[in-house]
């Protein structure tokens, strides 16, 4: 026994001593080095930096925002009865989600009280973020396993460095629900299951990569239609079972609702026309960001061609098929850009491993680390520029915090459709002691005695004339382009972009009334 306790004396000296501290360290930098797993750390750290720069959201996420905000309010047992939509959406992320962060909402309120609901959306996209965020680094240890440590390695700097994808990444757009699924598991049963639930426009990716396969003998035709049949069929099931109680229809499938309205009936295009070459002249290079893309994909096919080939026909396939459809947006190909940064990535790789072996390599090497850097550079511009979208949004942060409500009674704050398009999510309208009204009936605004009951409004101006006692308490600004640079305020744009000017104009405006003095309008 007392042998025994020697030990022990001995274990726990040697773990509280500085050399088990000093070994563990090196263990942990060496496994940071060794895979690069830092990249991964920086991946996670520029989502949350993202949705700290831009918290608000915009008119696209607001189905699945308000989805989550309805279950967390309710539960499961209420669906968006007051939420006009053209066409219906799944619950099935909204709901994943909500799963996922209402026990941390539960955690965190048993230490800081109550959490208003501007911090559960910040907490909703968050877990979204992460979760794409974990998949981005899925991905980029798979290509470790398979092309080698250096290509995962200039893949995550090509990662980090382009802007949409890290953006958007904890946005709640149904792309960017299917997004981390296709990223972490790239097969037909995967591909398939997303395409059913969340996009149905990635069942073009499935059928490019079991054509792909097929061709190339890796899959027999039987099997890739009875994988595809049977993912489908799962699919199927677990969409119209929970679809249809949430949006309380009968047999209710959201995306065969949508390709129908999309693609059937044509009417996507109500939403603009695009050029066929739009996805491989503008969208392409847009999300990848480096103009060096092309280059480094010439001496992928140069030197790694099979490799290249696999990951580009099936990718290149789908824009390519998808071009057909005359609506076009960057969002319905983001699902290939991983795999199109990982061609470019063992171009890199290629540049890198020969750049003691010549000159030319040399300076090829330069260049391209000079380009990503300043790539990374306007990735973080294009963020704090696009963070002055969201005037709806701010304009209700600031009436909530720069204002003192009435205390005693209720105040009652009209949003327009603008407003709530902009940022003024059911999140931000957390206080109990305000009534916020969004009506939208012409008639009704038309009326001279409806904003007798407002106290507040947020308008854009060409919405709302106000007649008797109103005074505009604050103008919201937003950005409305870019330009030379003649007058501008110094701030950190202007640090980062000396010979730029971002021009903001005012987008919308908050209104108070005040029964005891005339409109003033504030210059």
């Amino acid at each position: 026994m007392f042998k025994n306790s020697i030990i022990l004396e001995n274990c726990l000296s040697y773990f509280i001593s500085d050399g088990f501290v000093k070994e563990m360290f090196q263990r942990c930098f060496s496994l940071l080095i060794k895979k690069h797993a830092y990249l991964d750390i920086i991946i996670l750290w520029l989502v949350f930096m993202y949705i700290l720069i831009s918290p608000y959201t915009k008119i696209e996420e607001r189905m699945n925002l308000h989805a989550v905000h309805d279950i967390l309010s309710f539960g499961v047992t209420k669906g968006l009865k007051n939420f006009p939509e053209a066409i219906p959406r799944t619950f099935i992320g909204p709901l994943l989600i909500s799963g996922f962060i209402f026990p941390v909402k539960c955690v965190l309120e048993l230490f800081f009280g109550e959490l208003k609901k501007p911090y559960l959306q910040i907490l909703l996209r968050a877990a979204l973020g992460v979760f794409n965020s974990l998949a981005i680094i899925m991905f980029r240890h798979k290509i470790i396993k398979c092309y080698g440590t250096i290509i995962g390695l200039w893949y995550g700097i090509f990662q980090l460095s382009q802007f949409h994808i890290m953006y958007y990444a904890s946005r709640t757009l149904p792309n960017m629900f299917a997004f981390g699924v296709c990223t972490s598991i790239i097969g037909l049963f995967v591909l398939t299951f997303v395409s059913v639930i969340f996009r149905f426009e990635i069942i073009l990716l499935t059928m490019t990569y079991a054509l792909y396969y097929w061709v190339c003998n890796v899959v027999k035709i039987r099997e890739i239609i009875k994988t595809c049949i049977f993912s489908a069929i799962i699919g199927l099931f677990f969409s119209i079972v929970v679809d249809s109680w949430f949006w309380q229809k009968y047999f209710l499938w959201p995306e065969g609702v949508a390709f129908y309205f999309n693609i059937i009936e044509g009417k996507s295009s109500n939403w603009g026309v695009s050029a066929w070459h739009i996805y491989f002249s503008t969208y392409i290079p847009k999300l990848l960001l480096n103009p060096l893309f092309l280059v480094l994909w010439g001496v992928s096919l140069f030197t790694r061609t099979k490799d290249t080939v696999n990951l580009l026909v099936p990718n290149i396939g789908f824009a390519l098929i998808y071009s057909l459809v005359p609506h076009k947006e960057w969002r319905f190909i983001i699902y290939i850009i991983p795999s199109l940064t990982a061609i470019s990535a063992i171009g890199a790789a290629h540049i890198y491993n020969k750049r003691h072996k010549s000159l030319m390599f040399m300076i090829m090497l330069l260049i391209l680390i000079v380009v990503t850097i300043m790539t990374l550079c306007l990735s973080l511009i294009m963020s704090l520029i696009s963070s002055l979208n969201y005037p709806g949004g701010f304009a209700l942060h600031v009436i909530h915090n720069d204002f003192n409500l009435r205390e005693g009674g209720l105040e009652k704050i009209y949003l327009d459709t603008y407003t709530r398009m902009t940022g003024a999510t059911l999140f931000l309208q957390y206080n109990e002691k305000v009534i916020y009204d969004r009506t939208e009936n012409p008639k009704l605004l038309s009326n001279s005695t409806f904003f007798e009951t407002i106290d507040w409004v947020i308008s854009d101006i060409s919405l709302f004339q106000p007649k008797g006692n109103w005074e505009i308490k604050k103008y919201i600004k937003g950005y409305s382009g870019i330009g030379s640079r003649q007058s501008f305020n110094s701030n950190i744009l202007t640090k980062l972009c000396p010979n730029i000017k971002i021009e903001n104009k005012i987008q919308s405006f908050v209104y108070y009334r005040d029964e005891f003095r005339n409109f003033v309008q504030i210059k």
